[in-house]
């Protein structure tokens, strides 16, 4: 049992070590993405008018007609060189866009990257749960994972304890009841949030939720909503009747 609870803890903090890794990966896509969001928006006025600001010509005045002529619309050499410009700046605020348009998709193309790499290595891991049981003495121990078929899902490593089963396509519709247990779930763990709250502006300390209190909360949620995540897997049909009856009879005799 200690070699057991030793391997189960080096698991929980390789996942945990994971979990962080992602959590900064996608705060750092996150960062860019904004950055690039403010950049459009220093992009998105541009200018359209071609058109020189023409001078106004100041009315001939004793005083200052002499002094002051009047101002004459620019020489076409010069508006040609104004417009150059402008078309250049132009052709550079395109090229800045065409730039950002494609950091977006090489971020959107990373981060599904990411996702899908960071899922197979979670299922590589799978082999080391069965050298764990190995090294335990309980070899014997066999588990089913049902999962999503979706083309992420998979593993190259050999699994002998661990089978893996996927759902038939386009059984979206059959399994909606299991969004019921985690809707259950989620109230009981917001109702016992309220309650905690509550109490600490009764007694007049801090609103605050520090991770052993969440911890507990969650224990309790999960606590009071056995039996729903039971009769919603009855439900989904993972469970038939007899099988359910004969379980329902051994945890009795247990």
């Amino acid at each position: 049992m200690r070699v057991l609870k030793e391997a189960n803890e080096e698991l929980r903090r390789k996942n945990n070590e994971l979990e962080t890794t992602v959590i900064r990966q996608e705060a750092t896509i996150s960062k860019m993405a904004k950055e690039i969001a403010e950049i459009k928006k220093l992009l998105t006025p541009r200018s359209t008018n071609n058109e020189t600001p023409q001078a106004v010509p100041c009315e001939p005045t004793p005083s200052t007609s002499s002094v002051v002529p009047a101002a004459k619309e620019p020489a076409p050499k010069r508006r040609a060189i104004e417009n150059l410009k402008e078309r250049k700046l132009n052709d550079r605020v395109d090229n800045l866009e065409d730039k950002v348009d494609r950091i977006e998709k090489h971020l959107d193309g990373l981060e599904e990257y990411i996702k899908t790499t960071f899922t197979k290595m979670i299922f590589d891991k799978f082999a080391d749960i069965e050298q764990t049981w190995t090294e335990a003495g309980v070899s014997e121990r066999h588990a089913c994972l049902r999962m999503d078929n979706c083309s992420a899902n998979q593993t190259t490593c050999e699994l002998d304890n661990i089978e893996l089963k996927f759902l038939p396509p386009n059984t979206t519709a059959r399994l909606q009841p299991l969004d019921r247990s985690t809707k259950s779930f989620k109230v009981g763990y917001r109702r016992r949030l309220l309650d905690r709250l509550l109490m600490n502006l009764r007694v007049g300390t801090e609103l605050k939720v520090d991770e052993l209190g969440a911890i507990h909360m969650m224990t309790g949620a999960w606590n009071s909503v056995k039996q729903s995540v039971a009769n919603c897997f009855r439900k989904a049909g993972f469970v038939t009747a007899e099988l359910s009856e004969a379980c329902e009879d051994g945890d009795d005799d247990e």
